[in-house]
C-alpha cells in the first residue's frame, strides 16, 4: 500500500471492527510495528484467510469504501485508480479490480475483496499509531 497520511480520519467504527476481527487491540498492538512496516500480506490475526477477510469486507464494505474514497480525493485520483497501486493487485488491471468490486460474479471478487480487507487493516494501524 502507498505511504499516507489519511488515517488521522479513519472512522472509529472501522477502526473498531478491524479491532474486533484482529482479536483485541493487544492483539493488534502486537502486530503493528510489522504491519506497518511490512503491509498486512504477511499474515495477521483475523486477516490470513480469503474466508476471513472477505467475510470482514462484507461486513464492513461502506465504511472500507468511504474511506478509500477520502483518501483517493485527498490524492486527487479516484478509488479504481488508487487500488491499482497496491501491491496486492500488480496483476490485475483497473477493468479486473472494477469488476472484483462490482460484480458478485467476478472471478476477481475474493483477490479484491481480501486486498480491501488488508487496506482496512493496514489504514487502523496507521491511525491508532498516529
Amino acid at each position: 500500500m502507498p505511504a499516507n497520511n489519511w488515517s488521522k480520519k479513519m472512522n472509529k467504527k472501522l477502526i473498531n471492527a478491524v479491532i474486533k476481527q484482529s482479536g483485541g487491540l493487544r492483539n493488534l498492538s502486537k502486530s503493528a510495528n510489522d504491519i506497518t512496516n511490512n503491509g498486512a500480506a504477511g499474515g495477521y490475526a483475523g486477516f490470513i484467510n480469503y474466508t476471513d477477510t472477505c467475510a470482514f469486507t462484507k461486513r464492513n464494505h461502506t465504511l472500507i469504501m468511504k474511506h478509500l474514497k477520502d483518501c483517493a480525493d485527498d490524492m486527487g485520483t479516484n478509488a479504481i485508480e488508487l487500488l491499482s497501486e497496491f501491491s496486492c493487485f500488480k496483476d490485475m488491471d483497473a477493468q479486473e479490480i472494477f469488476d472484483g468490486l462490482t460484480n458478485p460474479d467476478s472471478d476477481d471478487r475474493t483477490t479484491v475483496y481480501n486486498g480491501l480487507a488488508w487496506f482496512a487493516l493496514e489504514e487502523a494501524v496507521r491511525s491508532l499509531e498516529a
